[in-house]
């Protein structure tokens, strides 16, 4: 479910996949990037990877506003939830609310599948758009493979899908580099193929066990 239909309104970068100087060394061209072009560059790689997988690989912060059950459950639109800071609810009128106290927040049980639930005090008013929450999820680091995604992604992104990527999942080294020439920019710059959704095969393939919002529960 994308993050629209549930009312994010904001959603903040606490950490990242790998780091500026990670990103630089993936291609001596970009030597001369500033660390601010190579972090604007990684957080669009990281957006693309979380839009199309539906999972946060490291933790961030988000604000979402959704309907209130009348009952003690709520889903949440993301998985991972690691914690709950702030929640508000109202009825009718947004600018007549109550704030979740410490004990009630306390109260709260979350799953890593983005359900909340009320334990002991109460349940979730009823109504439409009526409860924000303001939580924490994801892993706490991104799996090795996800990694080695973001990095390759990143290069093709920065290079403008100038270089050759290689299409065989088995054609990078233990960090992630490509090994042996593969396909063309020409060929892998498209992404109308659905069975491509980056439009570079071996990133699909490194990504495949989550992508489809299908994660894989630790």
């Amino acid at each position: 479910t994308g993050d629209d239909e549930f009312g994010v309104v904001s959603s903040s970068i606490e950490e990242s996949y790998f780091t500026v100087a990670e990103g630089r060394a993936t291609d001596a061209s970009f030597a001369g990037m500033s660390d601010a072009e190579i972090e604007a560059a990684r957080a669009e790689v990281e957006d693309e990877i979380e839009g199309l997988c539906d999972v946060a690989f490291v933790p961030r912060e988000a604000t979402t506003t959704i309907s209130g059950t009348g009952y003690t459950t709520l889903i949440l639109p993301h998985m991972y939830i690691r914690s709950i800071t702030a929640v508000r609810t109202w009825t009718t009128n947004a600018s007549v609310y109550v704030d979740l106290t410490a004990d009630e927040l306390a109260d709260l049980e979350v799953s890593e599948t983005g359900v909340i639930r009320r334990s002991r005090f109460g349940y979730w008013p009823a109504g439409f758009e009526n409860v924000r929450v303001t939580y924490t999820h994801g892993m706490d680091e991104p799996p090795a493979r996800v990694k080695r995604a973001a990095l390759i992604l990143f290069r093709y992104r920065v290079a403008n899908a100038t270089w050759r990527i290689p299409s065989d999942t088995l054609a990078v080294d233990a960090e992630g580099n490509p090994t042996a020439e593969g396909l063309p920019a020409s060929q892998t710059s498209g992404r109308e193929n659905v069975d491509s959704p980056t439009g570079i095969p071996l990133v699909d393939d490194l990504l495949r066990p989550w992508l489809g919002g299908v994660p894989v529960l630790a």
